[in-house]
């Protein structure tokens, strides 16, 4: 400030370590970026979609999680967390309907098979012939029919169930199948408080961030 000559030990260091966090910030929300470089539609790189009948995403979805895993080996300074969300209740409805219709096709002597469409009408008359007293006249909607028939422990560990094996498969998948080291992302099965799903699906929603270096990376 007053023209005078100052001198400061291991600036080259500093300026770079300033740069290299700055560009380490840029990159944790990097989707724009990754879908620029393998040309593919940012949200499907920042929430994994699956169902609530299997344990893998689909190949479009898994498809993202390809390019996810190729772009965290190329970027050795960062991670990625994995974060399961889904709305409970409104995955509840869903399940419910599965594990009813699922039933329903199992039964011996059914003129439908799998994979057929089911009326809706056919569908609340097995329930009501096999609930016998649980369900009541005033059922009158397919969705309450199927809560009823499932039950909400059942339908709790399903999708508990569902949950743990969706996990374990993408864990699985990006460990032994991409060869991602287990430092570099984490699969975090339970949905925090701070993220409220809207949607019945099951996702997993990835958030980067700066990778967590031993002390030999820190010293390159």
């Amino acid at each position: 400030m007053k023209g005078e000559e100052i001198k400061i030990l291991n600036l080259g260091r500093i300026i770079f370590r300033i740069i290299g966090n700055l560009f380490v910030k840029a990159a944790t929300a990097p989707f724009n970026l990754i879908s620029g470089l393998y040309n593919t539609n940012p949200g499907s790189l920042q929430e994994i979609r699956l169902g609530l009948d299997q344990a893998s995403p689909d190949a479009k979805d898994l498809r993202s999680v390809d390019i996810i895993a190729d772009f965290l080996n190329k970027k050795p300074l960062l991670s990625a967390d994995f974060i399961y969300c889904i709305n409970r209740k409104k995955a509840s409805d869903t399940l419910a309907y599965i594990i009813a219709l699922r039933d329903y096709l199992k039964e011996p002597g059914n003129p439908q098979g799998p994979g057929k469409n089911v009326a809706d009408t056919t569908l609340m008359k097995f329930i009501r012939m096999k609930t016998g007293g649980i369900v009541t006249p005033a059922d009158t909607t397919l969705q309450a029919l199927c809560l009823k028939f499932t039950g909400a422990g059942k339908l709790t560990a399903a999708l508990d169930s569902i949950g743990r094996i969706q996990a374990a498969y993408l864990s699985g998948y990006l460990g032994k199948g991409k060869g991602i080291p287990p430092e570099r992302f984490k699969v975090i099965g339970t949905t925090p408080d701070t993220i409220i799903p809207a949607v019945k699906y099951p996702s997993f929603r990835i958030y980067f961030k700066a990778a967590e270096l031993n002390e030999t990376d820190s010293k390159k």
